[in-house]
């Protein structure tokens, strides 16, 4: 009796709660069908590339720089991680920066290494990518993810019983995409997020009950750590400075506390440089500037337009749709009120406000390849107070609501890891879903047909390389622009660059040289274009080489503007295919819109000489493909 008596005051449910959950996340790790692919090689693609290759780019090739661009080649031919290389960017003075800062990568690294050695001792190829690194790797990281759990447990049970805490457990880790980003996405910046969350309420908690230097350090790390992953998450501020503040009196015991304790404020804020010290040094070593905005040629915020709706109930990628039982946690923002919880209640209203405010403020509010709203997952830290005072207040309430409530949280967990255990089989998609789809695949357990398939949006490749089927009679074609250098123009050209030389028509060719870069520029709102949510834009030009196009290459650009900012920029290499000097050659590029964020987006297409001679054009043709 008196050993299930310490159980019951060690909140021993809990404590099994939380092992069991990590068990079913750890299985969960380590079965996904992903794994019998390609040894792992998919871990570093797509985003994680830029998060990841700070390493290799350090430790193997020994040029954080990236001045040799022929290894990206190299590792793009062998691993395909994209269809272009867009995570990292050129600065306005010419030198390669990462897109993503570095936090992840300095998380990585201790299992780098570790791969490294593996890579050496095993025989395997030392180029930072083969099997040993991506195991140890992912494996790795899975560490950061368990220890958020577990304090995650020790924040809960700060507030409520152990049976609440248990619950909770069970609803955030389980009933969520959380789930998702912590077994299937590991790597990503997302479930390790809402470990550095889980650590900074936690020690903002015991800061605020006894201050103390280790507590101001680990809020610190915290920051640092949450912000040099995610630049946005610089609002983590808000936990510690409103936590413990909620009317005129607990204001001035703040400001009492700050003054008593000022120096270590003064450590939590050198701690946090400390943190975005080596970001800045790289920063400043490529840019000249130790603050420098990777995202500045990203579409990543724009606050004149608003998705709310879209990232809340869209079927496409809703929150509350893919993660229904997160609804909770608002509820519990009504009883938010006993004496301890009060004191995280401004500190929750503002994060949340703000970090809503920021993603509902993103223009791709989609998150390709995500399951839901993965960029909420870090803010379920916070989001777990609410969700328990939530079940607390319920615990009070009559047998039927408790047995009503409590069936449906089940049901919801249940359907979260069922639609989870889908997504990361492809019979739920990463984008493009729609309502028949969603119909067709609900509760499915075998992989859709071609045609139940055909149900979703278009299906994009990202590939530039990918040409448009003429023969597809459910397209219809239209010529949108055209410049014949003479009477038919759809926009401004130079005069200066015209040229009589040689013509394929009329009287007149445009003549491109190092003086005069760019082409005529077709430049049209996409809502001019089509009514539908793609087009195909095929561009057709005649060009006249009289000297090798190596010495000449020359590009098709095609892209999308939104409010002055660019995306999918796809660069058509024209010297790449085979010509004839001397004669008019025909190249065709064809180009597949991204998903518009504003039906006014301009599509722009023009032709850039990159030689040091001299190349002419004719005939620049645009026609589009849109849906009958």
């Amino acid at each position: 009796m008196a050993f299930m008596k310490k159980l019951v005051r060690d909140n021993f449910i809990s404590f099994i709660t939380t092992v069991a959950i990590c068990c079913v996340i750890l299985y969960f790790h380590f079965t996904l069908p992903k794994y019998e692919y390609s040894h792992y090689s998919a871990e570093t693609a797509w985003d994680i590339l830029s998060y990841y290759l700070y390493l290799p780019l350090t430790f193997i090739q020994q040029d954080i720089g990236l001045k040799d661009y022929s290894y990206i080649n190299h590792i793009f031919d062998q691993f395909h991680f994209s269809t272009a290389f867009y995570q990292a960017a050129q600065a306005p003075n010419g030198n390669w920066v990462m897109i993503y800062t570095m936090g992840m990568a300095i998380l990585y690294m201790p299992f780098f290494l570790i791969g490294h050695l593996w890579a050496t001792v095993g025989g395997y190829p030392t180029d930072g990518f083969s099997y040993p690194y991506q195991f140890c790797v992912s494996t790795g990281m899975m560490i950061y993810i368990l220890f958020g759990i577990f304090i995650l447990r020790k924040i809960l049970l700060t507030f409520f019983s152990d049976k609440i805490s248990s619950i909770v457990l069970v609803v955030i880790l389980l009933g969520t995409n959380y789930f998702r980003e912590a077994t299937d996405y590991n790597m990503g910046p997302h479930a390790v997020l809402f470990s550095f969350y889980c650590l900074l309420i936690y020690n903002t908690i015991r800061w605020h009950n006894e201050p103390k230097v280790k507590y101001a350090i680990w809020i610190g790390i915290s920051i640092g750590f949450v912000a040099l992953i995610r630049p946005t998450e610089i609002i983590s501020i808000f936990i510690p400075v409103l936590w413990a503040v909620y009317d005129k009196e607990s204001f001035l015991r703040k400001i009492a506390l700050i003054k008593t304790n000022y120096k270590q404020v003064i450590i939590i804020m050198i701690t946090v440089a400390l943190v975005g010290l080596p970001q800045m040094i790289y920063w400043h070593h490529q840019t000249g500037s130790f603050i420098y905005n990777s995202y500045w040629n990203q579409n990543s915020f724009d606050i004149t337009t608003s998705h709310f709706m879209k990232v809340f109930f869209s079927l496409r990628k809703g929150w509350f749709v893919y993660t229904p039982i997160i609804a909770l946690a608002f509820l519990g923002f009504f009883v938010l009120g006993s004496a301890e919880l009060i004191k995280s209640r401004i500190a929750v209203y503002c994060f949340i406000f703000f970090n809503i405010f920021i993603l509902t403020h993103v223009p791709i509010w989609w998150n390709a390849g995500s399951f839901g709203q993965r960029f909420m997952v870090q803010s379920y830290a916070l989001l777990a107070i609410p969700m328990g005072a939530f079940f607390h207040f319920l615990s009070n309430r009559n047998i039927v609501l408790k047995l009503f409530v409590g069936s449906i949280c089940l049901l919801l967990v249940l359907l979260n890891l069922f639609q989870t255990w889908q997504f990361v089989r492809w019979i739920i998609p990463g984008d493009g879903m729609t309502r028949e789809y969603y119909k067709e695949s609900f509760l499915k357990t075998s992989f859709m047909t071609k045609e139940e398939q055909s149900l979703l949006e278009l299906q994009r490749t990202f590939d530039p390389n990918e040409k448009f089927n003429d023969a597809n009679p459910e397209y219809r074609k239209r010529t949108v622009g055209y410049f014949n250098m003479d009477d038919v123009n759809t926009g401004e050209y130079a005069i200066y660059c015209l040229d009589t030389t040689h013509t394929r028509s009329g009287r007149y060719s445009y003549r491109m040289s190092p003086e005069s870069e760019f082409s005529p520029v077709f430049d049209m709102p996409f809502s001019h274009i089509t009514k539908k949510d793609h087009v195909w834009i095929r561009f057709t030009l005649w060009y006249f080489p009289t000297s090798k196009m190596k010495e000449t290459p020359t590009d098709i650009v095609i892209h999308v503007n939104h409010h002055g900012k660019t995306y999918q920029y796809w660069g058509y290499h024209i010297e790449t295919a085979p010509y004839k000097l001397n004669e008019w050659n025909k190249y065709t590029a064809d180009y597949l819109t991204p998903t518009i964020q504003d039906e006014d987006d301009e599509i722009k297409a023009y032709v850039w000489f990159r030689g040091k001679k001299e190349l002419l054009i004719d005939d620049i043709q645009i026609e589009a493909f849109d849906k009958r």
